[in-house]
């Protein structure tokens, strides 16, 4: 997990955001020692703050501050409290070095520890921001020191971002003082520190494991691993199975094209995982269960294993049945052309050994020719009565090779079953309900042998991954070196295969909790600064695979829906120039990333009621979440639609803190850290804050730390509105 860094320079915001530097720790006190002291200068002051480190001593009571030389006023000392980290000096002069030093003092006046800087005012280091006047109500702050105008019934809040795709940012910059003008009031959320703001949510309970989760804890689609183009070694034919093993010189499990006119009840046998880390692959007996063809002639066969079979009339536990598996089949018959549609269609190309890609037709090669295989069986072989996790299917772009010993010994293409496959969990084609009492799966199945809405909709999940692999390393990768393969980064092949969830949602009928929205949404809006966009970690995957859908959703709403999709799925390009190329298709319009980002994060921090005031009187509207993809595609009467979604409600918006009266609310939205919280950014990430509601107030100036962090800093100003929903 990414280690993450808490700033305990504490602002001085009408004295609401402090803690005591001195407390008792069984009957000793403990005393904070100045460990350093820096500056920032703006326009005649300088705002320094400092640090603390905790040693024993006797209590600490107050704190000089010394400049040299004096200001215009002849003051060269000023006293504070223990308890301040931060002091604005005024009346400087512009240009002009001041040395200044920070020491606190024990109860009988004598000194403790003290720390010194140099700080030069700098008129050039300040930024006015009228909030009557900001397009799109937030912008880029470049400048330290900030003075907000017109701020009167206004929320205030501002995002780190980090627009690199390729490394984190490993400190982002924070809010270090704040202070309202004329009298000012701030309330709300900003104000209690044991709301949202002092500090991260503890995610431990969702980190278990690098599962991605669709649904209760556990459940997760795998990511099969990238061949691993570092192993295949590539030997000419001649002479190369000379120093090669049976077993491996006869890895291939059947001919080419032995299984293309196999018939219900054909008995095969395909390589299969066997171990829970779904590493060890083995054959095993399967039997050829369906066959099916579509309306545009492609066939479908569904494969159980042996183990995972009933002739009963009713489908539980690990055993499906006929009728469970027809339906299945009629499910993938009726929505496939729709997924193809979209994403368009998946290679009927397979590669095979040679120095560099080389592709040949797979009806030559693969022994199921052009047919795409749904194996059915126990993933993971870890069924039990009841299961902790489990895995509901996978794609794994091993079977996109020819088996053949010219690859070299141990590159994983040993077990490629030569063809278009995907996997898919039989106990979880039963799945029933989990049991939030003892913590458990329950597969039952139904009355009426229907496979279950996850797995329905892990169908069309995994087959746009055999899609893309198609679209994008197949088609791009012809004629480069063998490991110089073209490949989707994993968040953004993840995004695709879950917007095509997302669209087919409606109209396969899975719930809000069996889809993405319910089930990626509420985890993005409490844990997003775990991950960013464009990240992918093992220890982080449940918020990895969030972060990439809310960003997908957000697209595809505001860039062209289905056929924005298109684009992205079939353009010459990966990742974030593949998504930048789409929308300058679609839309004409030219964003760079950073651009790209700075709306994203707006269209998900301004509340939607502001948004909709907003854009009902704008030229620029706020893009946000809450409106319909264009483009509804329909093939055989199935729709595929981007339908509304609303990140600040149920189901999105799930996620429940305990207020400091005891009473639980649901957080709205995207969680918001204390002004001062400062962390390390994932790639195309971001950090979302709060400042507060002013009221009675005419302005507001505040002061970031703006060292060269990386990242870039956008503050957000818009109407107070409700940060909770209250829970019935």
């Amino acid at each position: 997990m990414k280690k993450f860094r808490l700033s305990f320079i504490l602002i001085s915001l009408l004295s609401l955001f402090s803690f005591t530097g001195c407390f008792w720790q069984m009957g000793i006190f403990q005393a904070a020692k100045i460990d350093s002291v820096t500056g920032i200068g703006g326009p005649q002051k300088a705002l320094v703050t400092w640090t603390y480190s905790v040693t024993f001593s006797s209590e600490i009571t107050k704190i000089s501050i010394e400049i040299y030389p004096a200001n215009k006023n002849g003051e060269s000392k000023f006293w504070t409290t223990s308890e301040k980290t931060s002091f604005l000096i005024t009346d400087l002069d512009n240009d002009t070095n001041y040395s200044v030093k920070i020491q606190n003092y024990q109860e009988d006046g004598q000194f403790y520890s003290g720390s010194s800087c140099l700080v030069k005012p700098d008129a050039l280091n300040f930024q006015t921001v009228d909030a009557e006047q900001i397009s799109g109500l937030s912008v880029n702050i470049t400048k330290p020191f900030v003075e907000f105008k017109n701020v009167n019934g206004k929320y205030l809040s501002y995002a780190n971002i980090n627009p690199n795709t390729e490394k984190s940012v490993e400190r982002s910059t924070s809010m270090q003082w704040g202070v309202t003008d004329l009298g000012a009031m701030i309330t709300g959320s900003a104000n209690s520190r044991s709301a949202a703001g002092s500090q991260k949510f503890d995610a431990s309970a969702i980190f278990d494991d690098d599962s991605n989760t669709t649904g209760p804890k556990g459940i997760r689609n795998y990511r099969a691993p990238d061949v691993d183009l570092e192993k295949i070694n590539y030997k000419e034919t001649q002479g190369a199975r000379a120093g090669l093993s049976q077993e491996v010189q006869s890895a291939a499990l059947n001919e080419p094209g032995s299984l293309v006119k196999a018939s219900t009840g054909h008995k095969a046998y395909f390589y299969l995982d066997n171990d829970s880390e779904i590493s060890k692959y083995v054959p095993k007996e399967c039997y050829l269960r369906n066959v099916t063809v579509d309306s545009e002639g492609n066939s479908i066969f569904i494969w159980v294993e042996k183990s995972c079979w009933t002739t009963g009339l009713y489908a539980s536990g690990k055993k499906v049945n006929q009728l469970l598996v027809d339906n299945l089949a009629e499910k993938f018959k009726k929505f496939a052309q729709v997924e193809r549609k979209v994403y368009g269609d998946e290679s009927n190309k397979i590669q095979i050994p040679y120095q560099t890609c080389a592709f040949e037709e797979m009806e030559d090669l693969s022994p199921t020719g052009n047919n795409v295989n749904i194996i059915i069986y126990d993933i993971g072989n870890d069924y039990g009565s009841s299961s902790s996790s489990g895995v509901l299917g996978y794609f794994n772009s091993k079977d996109y090779f020819q088996n053949s010993p010219d690859w070299g010994l141990n590159s994983g293409l040993e077990t490629s079953n030569e063809g278009k496959f995907f996997y898919i969990d039989a106990p979880f084609c039963n799945f029933s309900r989990y049991n939030s009492t003892t913590k458990e799966y329950e597969f039952n199945g139904n009355a009426f042998s229907q496979p279950s809405g996850e797995i329905i909709s892990t169908l069309f999940h995994e087959f746009q991954h055999m899609i893309n692999y198609g679209n994008k390393t197949v088609k791009l990768s012809s004629g480069k070196e063998i490991n110089k393969m073209v490949r989707s980064s994993a968040w953004y092949n993840e995004m695709l295969s879950m917007l095509c969830e997302d669209m087919l949602q409606e109209s396969l009928g899975t719930t809000d909790e069996e889809a993405p929205r319910g089930g990626r949404l509420p985890t993005f809006n409490a844990y997003y600064s775990y991950s960013g966009i464009a990240e992918w970690s093992s220890s982080n995957t449940i918020v990895s695979y969030s972060t990439a859908y809310a960003f997908g959703s957000w697209l595809a709403r505001n860039f062209g829906g289905t056929n924005f999709i298109t684009k992205v799925s079939t353009n010459n390009y990966v990742d974030m120039q593949s998504i930048l190329y789409a929308i300058k298709e679609v839309t004409g319009k030219s964003y760079t990333k950073e651009d790209l980002l700075a709306e994203f994060i707006k269209g998900i921090c301004i509340a939607p009621e502001n948004a909709e005031k907003y854009n009902s009187t704008s030229l620029n509207p706020i893009l946000t979440m809450n409106c319909n993809g264009a483009g509804i595609v329909e093939v055989d009467g199935v729709e595929a639609v981007f339908s509304p979604i609303n990140l600040y409600e149920k189901p999105c918006s799930t996620f429940a803190i305990e207020m400091e009266s005891g009473v639980k609310k649901t957080k709205r939205g995207p969680v918001e850290f204390a002004p001062d919280y400062s962390s390390s950014i994932g790639p195309f990430g971001f950090i979302y804050h709060q400042i507060g509601n002013f009221q009675n107030a005419s302005g507001a100036s505040v002061v970031f730390d703006l060292t060269d962090n990386g990242d870039q800093l956008y503050v957000f100003v818009q109407d107070q509105f409700a940060h909770y929903l209250e829970d019935k």
